[in-house]
């Protein structure tokens, strides 16, 4: 045997190094763990004292690092960039007021004034204010610039009314929103108007932070799953009037969460929804607002639920909504049939036939045909779900929550979250383009801190074989596993194809099981063929950064953490 050729599989696979990377991940994880019972615990103030650790968060100090090397950056020359443009459309600003304190009003309207951008109106409404510097403010400007037109309501209606009464004055196609607290950047609509030259886009939506510069929100690219999960477009929002128009604009009855209400209604319609990954927004933080303080608005919390549950009414779904894993989210309890499911187990160890009669002993759901060792031509319903011998239910109603999404004709393929014995994220989707071609964020982490909503269902790329549910009629009509893959990626290729064929890809949390995974065999030779296959026949997607992975995230390393180089 070829001298290399053996030290690559004493390297890659053999005992020795499995136990090697077995120890040391388990004393990766434990030290992890304990900074996380530190940090949770009386004891915090040991937390900081742990290596690394300072009086600050490392992820917000990160964040003005990144703030200050955007900021760096030569600015574009606008002017001759939108001589270039098909279209240099209007984009309509509603802000309604009610009792503002003048700086923070003065604040907001001086950031679009100072919009590099020039090609906007802003519209003000306000709701019944009685503070008399107000109406002679607002009017003052108005008067300065006639982009800016006021209006005044006699008594409080409300914030939807009031945003309805400012889109009256409204003349453009494009109705953007500001909060009357808030900041825009100054370039925010230069980068809408720049998405809005891309046909049939109906919605625009921006990244976002607060106004002292922490707490960033990167979004992934339209994720519908996750927007049924929470209001995650948040800031700014933008959509095309004729889609308000047709979606009823806002309704009194959802005030709180009455933009949430709008974006379900409207995305239902869009075209195509639109991700500009860019800072846009800047909220203001303070002790009344839900930035700051997650007790504040109730109501709005309880508005979100009503929003939801009207939209699940209007799709014709039946289900239910509950509170989700994080404050202010959602889950959907569907109500769905309980049918045979194939749980086609891929067995490498007799030895773990003990976690097998684990794994069924925490499964709740009843009809299941169990498969262990063969192929899914063995199964007989029209529901599989393959799953790795190293897995362990954690909820027990994990198969009820796949089979209910397996059930939804829009999706392909369902996978869940799949942690470490320690508690740490093992798997919870893949992404592309990470490390050397394919990566899973938040691998060894307790907390997702910059991407919160890997503990929410949401739509990804890819999942895993280990924990991977598709229709047997959509298994087939794709192909099924291709056996032109030795041992890697086939799981991959196949959510691809799903995808291709217009079919989701998601990961719900409530599919939680736990992973040994690093004990099985990884990587060898064939892992670089497998991956060579699959970047030959998938290369023009693989070429594109990931939708679902926002792009300032570090691609070395599995860690979310920003790229600072």
């Amino acid at each position: 045997m070829n001298r290399a050729k053996l030290a690559v599989d004493l390297t890659e696979s053999g005992f020795y190094s499995r136990f090697l990377r077995r120890i040391q991940w388990e004393w990766q994880m434990r030290w992890k763990k304990a900074g996380q019972l530190l940090l949770h615990s009386p004891f915090h103030p040991l937390y900081l004292r742990l290596p690394g650790r300072g009086s600050e968060p490392a992820a917000s100090i990160d964040y003005r690092q990144w703030v200050a090397r955007e900021d760096s950056f030569q600015p574009r020359d606008w002017a001759a960039e939108t001589a270039r443009w098909r279209v240099r459309p209007t984009i309509s600003i509603l802000t309604p007021t009610h009792h503002p304190q003048r700086e923070w009003l003065e604040c907001a309207i001086e950031s679009v004034k100072k919009q590099c951008y020039p090609h906007w109106e802003l519209c003000v409404y306000d709701d019944g204010s009685q503070e008399p510097w107000l109406r002679d403010y607002l009017q003052s400007q108005a008067a300065a610039d006639p982009r800016i037109r006021v209006a005044f309501g006699s008594s409080r209606a409300g914030i939807s009314a009031a945003l309805n009464h400012a889109g009256t004055m409204a003349t453009s196609e494009w109705i953007a929103l500001l909060d009357h607290d808030d900041v825009l950047h100054p370039c925010a609509l230069q980068y809408v108007a720049e998405a809005c030259q891309e046909e049939d886009v109906d919605v625009l939506y921006s990244d976002e932070d607060h106004l002292d510069r922490v707490a960033p929100s990167f979004k992934p690219d339209w994720s519908p799953d996750l927007l049924d999960s929470c209001m995650y477009i948040g800031h700014l929002f933008v959509a095309r009037r004729k889609r308000i128009d047709d979606a009823g604009w806002f309704r009194s009855e959802y005030d709180g969460a009455q933009d949430y209400d709008l974006a379900l209604r409207v995305t239902e319609k869009a075209r195509k929804i639109h991700h500009i990954p860019r800072v846009l927004y800047h909220w203001r933080r303070h002790s009344d607002s839900a930035a700051m303080n997650l007790a504040a608005k109730p109501y709005a919390h309880e508005a979100g639920r009503r929003a939801l549950t009207n939209a699940l009414a209007r799709r014709n779904v039946q289900g239910t909504v509950a509170d989700g894993l994080l404050p202010r989210t959602y889950c959907i309890h569907r109500a769905a049939s309980s049918p045979r499911v194939s749980l086609i187990v891929r067995s490498h160890d007799a030895r773990r036939s003990a976690r097998l009669a684990e794994a069924r002993r925490r499964t709740a759901y009843r009809d299941v045909e169990w498969i262990v060792g063969r192929e899914a031509s063995a199964a007989t319903s029209e529901f599989l779900v393959f799953l790795d011998d190293s897995l362990t239910p954690v909820n027990p109603a994990w198969l009820q929550v796949m089979v209910e999404h397996l059930q939804r004709p829009e999706v392909g393929v369902v996978g869940g979250r799949l942690l470490d014995p320690s508690g740490a994220l093992w798997d919870a989707g893949a992404a592309f383009g990470l490390l050397d071609g394919v990566g899973h964020p938040g691998r060894g982490s307790f907390e997702a801190g910059l991407m919160y909503y890997l503990s929410l269902p949401r739509n990804v790329s890819a999942v895993t074989a280990a924990c991977l549910g598709i229709r047997r009629s959509v298994f087939h009509d794709l192909g099924g596993f291709d056996p032109a893959f030795a041992r890697h990626y086939y799981d991959l290729d196949l959510c691809l194809k799903a995808r291709e064929h217009g079919l989701r890809v998601i990961v719900d949390p409530r599919v939680e099981l736990t992973t040994r995974a690093y004990e099985s065999r990884t990587g060898g030779a064939s892992a670089s063929t497998d991956w060579q296959i699959l970047l030959q026949r998938w290369s023009a997607v693989l070429a594109q950064p990931d939708p679902y992975y926002p792009r300032v995230f570090d691609r070395r390393t599995e860690e979310i953490r920003l790229f600072l180089d």
